[in-house]
């Protein structure tokens, strides 16, 4: 995970920039109580990190790649309504729903809805009570977005696997939305 170092560090986990810690970040498996305790920071950043490992919420690799691809767009894709496209537990949904006032609901779609979902925005509720409400899951296919999204939401995705990128793509020329996109898993030779 040499890609947020090369582009000037970490912008929101910044102890991470620290050459000791970060070889850290690549953890593949779901945070616990344990893992609270590289998130030592006062601000909302790390309450909001330290409240995702005590629910379990997810793996610890997704919440830094999520955090900062978020750092990297969210004055770009933001919106009244930002949805996250293939969002899968929605934690990208729920960091646009904590810090940017602006965005008054925070979609996420994806085919289907897992558990983890429910633990990203109960341990948004609890670290920033404003977004209660706010953050709604969409169960539908890509192909399908358009006709389930507001006509203006701003687009994010950071697991739009393979063709699903392009999809994405397709769909914010097609209608005309910012969208912020970190393409992954896409095959050799497309």
């Amino acid at each position: 995970m040499d890609e947020p170092r090369a582009l000037g560090g970490f912008r929101l986990l910044k102890q991470f920039n620290d050459p000791a810690r970060v070889a850290g970040v690549d953890r593949r498996r779901r945070v616990g109580p344990d893992d609270a305790a590289d998130f030592p920071g006062d601000g909302l950043t790390d309450r909001f990190a330290r409240e995702l490992c005590l629910h379990r919420a997810t793996v610890f690799r997704e919440i830094v790649e999520a955090f900062e691809f978020f750092a990297l767009v969210r004055k770009h894709a933001r919106a009244p309504v930002v949805a996250d496209l293939c969002g899968g537990h929605g934690l990208v949904a729920a960091l646009f729903a904590i810090f940017e006032p602006e965005v008054e609901r925070a979609l996420v779609l994806d085919r289907r809805r897992p558990d983890s979902f429910e633990r990203v925005v109960a341990a948004a509720a609890v670290t920033a009570p404003w977004t209660a409400g706010r953050i709604e899951y969409v169960e539908a296919q890509l192909r399908n977005a358009s006709a389930r999204l507001p006509p203006t939401a701003g687009l994010v995705a950071v697991h739009a696997c393979g063709q699903k990128s392009d999809r994405v793509l397709d769909l914010a020329i097609a209608t005309r939305r910012p969208v912020a996109l970190m393409p992954c898993c896409h095959p050799v030779g497309t």
